[in-house]
């Protein structure tokens, strides 16, 4: 049997896939969350599996065991001392770690049963976005004091979809990025939001689906995926710069 536990290391957030604990070699992969973004690696040896062959026992600050969720999305926000995950697959709902706490979540907000729950934070700024998409598109933003929403955008019921790295906030916080599906246009959307208080700022469209959006840390430009092309935007024009195959 498989699971999945959330690890704080210092200055990085990993998501792991442990073996059982009668394995103790094999191939281990995890995703972490570090200043740069966020990545998917693999290990392949003999480790402890209680930890999930993450690196040295020792380098681990806290773990989270959820046994009824996976922790699809995590990001941490220095600046709030958070770590936020969004949890998935039974029980969805975003929660929030003190970073230099004991591992015990002290905020939870619940999402629909199929949402993607995805979370996102500023590195600089008290910030945190959680994408609900069950039954409706839901975007809230929050800060570290409490369970009530600074500000909340709902999509119109045209919105069908989005993606787990759809949803993104720039380092400095003053901008958040999130890409939805309208379904009855046939085409992707990312729209641009004041990370502070939720005032639209643009809106870029683009012929079918998309799969990532990241924004630079002013978050003046915006770079997103779509199939294997990458897309540069410029953010205050919701102009394309330049675009290339990967």
């Amino acid at each position: 049997m498989k699971r999945f536990t959330l690890h704080l290391l210092s200055g990085v957030l990993v998501i792991a896939l442990a073996t059982p604990a009668a394995a103790q070699t094999g191939q281990r992969t995890y995703l972490f969350t570090d200043e740069t973004g966020t990545y998917l690696a693999t290990e392949t040896g003999a480790g402890d599996s209680f930890n999930g062959g993450l690196r040295d026992a020792g380098d681990i600050l806290w773990t989270f065991y959820d046994a009824d969720s996976i922790p699809a999305t995590v990001a941490l926000c220095p600046a709030g001392n958070s770590a936020w995950a969004g949890q998935y697959l039974n029980y969805e709902r975003m929660q929030r770690f003190v970073i230099d706490g004991d591992g015990t979540p002290n905020l939870e907000v619940t999402a629909g049963p199929s949402s993607i729950a995805v979370v996102a934070a500023a590195k600089n700024a008290d910030l945190a976005a959680f994408f609900d998409t069950d039954p409706a598109l839901v975007l809230s933003v929050y800060d570290s004091t409490g369970t009530t929403p600074l500000w909340t955008h709902a999509f119109p019921a045209n919105y069908t979809g989005s993606s787990s790295r759809g949803t993104c906030i720039s380092r400095d916080g003053s901008v958040l990025a999130c890409y939805v599906y309208d379904g009855g246009a046939s085409q992707g959307e990312v729209h641009f939001f004041d990370g502070a208080t939720g005032t639209p700022l643009n809106v870029w469209t683009y012929p079918g689906s998309l799969t990532a959006v990241d924004l630079t840390d002013d978050g003046a430009l915006r770079f997103v995926t779509q199939s294997w092309n990458g897309r540069l935007i410029d953010v205050a024009t919701a102009t394309e710069i330049f675009s290339a195959p990967g």
